[in-house]
């Protein structure tokens, strides 16, 4: 799917099922054009253990103590996350080179915008998540983020078990996803080719 829909970075949430096997195996099989990364890291343990296993980039939803310390250690780019320009403005002072803007549901891109035109914060480099949906994904970058992460919105969440006439248990995500998942995510990525920049914060 990231090699022929144009997908440019994909992340692992560690608090979901066999995340380090996920991550590993995509790091290893997804071409370069596109970056893989680790979601909801908390502690130095799993920061060292998403990095051997692969990471490109590592993600949190809040800033733990020493995390951009944790990742530059590993030779990651480290995206602590916030919600209010203070704690942003925190991270930027940790030495943070890109922050995570969560839950960006209860922000706006005009907000965004804002706040991205104001001293400081010109040219930060922010990844809007949590609970955006693929529809909105575009407002976002437009209006100055660098990514846009979205998880169950696209593709769903592991919460309920269908079984598949060929005997094989399914989630009712995992069950849409084959159906009409593919179809959704190609639409979007081809939609965010170009706008998009995490993969050039990378490098």
């Amino acid at each position: 799917l990231a090699q022929m829909d144009g997908c440019g970075a994909l992340e692992v949430a560690l608090d979901s099922y066999g995340a380090m096997e996920v991550l590993r195996e995509l790091a290893q099989v997804l071409p370069s054009s596109c970056i893989v990364g680790a979601a909801t890291v908390m502690t130095e343990k799993a920061a060292r253990k998403a990095a051997e296993a692969g990471a490109r980039f590592i993600t949190s939803p809040v800033n733990p103590p020493n995390f951009v310390e944790w990742c530059d250690s590993e030779e990651v780019l480290a995206i602590p996350g916030g919600f209010t320009p203070t704690e942003l403005y925190s991270m930027l002072l940790s030495g943070a080179k890109a922050v995570k803007l969560f839950p960006a549901c209860s922000f706006t891109p005009a907000g965004l915008k804002q706040m991205l035109n104001v001293g400081p914060f010109q040219g930060v480099k922010v990844m809007a998540s949590g609970g955006i949906a693929p529809e909105q994904a575009v407002g976002w970058l437009e209006a100055g983020a660098m990514a846009v992460g979205i998880g169950t919105q696209l593709v769903g969440a592991d919460t309920r078990l269908l079984t598949s006439p060929g005997g094989v248990d399914l989630t009712a995500e995992e069950a849409d996803w084959q159906e009409n998942g593919r179809g959704r995510a190609g639409s979007l990525f081809r939609r965010l080719s170009g706008l998009h920049m995490l993969g050039r914060v990378c490098q």
